[in-house]
């Protein structure tokens, strides 16, 4: 016998708002950090999803990279391949930029994979919660 907080979960369970939770849990499970505060960091992440195409999948995400304030230089629909860049200023008035990369693979079966990876050099900091929230925001796009 169901309870009634068993039986809210699975009505819901098919529900765009599930579904968009689930693509987030995944995106977060898929989030790794490699590297040091003196060498530079490496964040990168990857989320599927089902039932979009890859041209609105390939929009979306890069809407998503142009709405979190960063700088594409480089995309390429038919390669799947987007490249940003985010401006950085360094505390003695410097210049750089930390480098953004998305891959946006067509799966079989109608998914399509995003992976993000994002870096940053050597003595500049990205707070972990911060990163995980802007590269999903770009990984789970095509859910939105």
């Amino acid at each position: 016998m169901l309870n009634r907080s068993m039986l809210v979960a699975v009505l819901l369970a098919g529900s765009p708002c599930v579904l968009a939770q689930q693509n987030a849990g995944q995106c977060e499970a898929n989030f790794t950090v490699a590297g040091s505060w003196s060498s530079g960091k490496t964040f990168k992440t990857s989320a599927e999803h089902a039932g979009v195409g890859y041209d609105v999948a390939f929009d979306k995400v890069a809407a998503a990279i142009r709405n979190d304030g960063l700088t594409i230089i480089d995309e390429s629909k038919e390669r799947g391949f987007i490249r940003a860049n985010n401006p950085v200023k360094g505390g003695q008035g410097g210049t750089a930029v930390a480098p953004m990369r998305v891959l946006v693979i067509g799966k079989p079966g109608g998914a399509v994979k995003v992976d993000v990876t994002f870096t940053i050099a050597g003595g500049q900091l990205a707070p972990k919660k911060a990163m995980i929230q802007h590269l999903c925001a770009v990984a789970d796009a095509p859910a939105s």
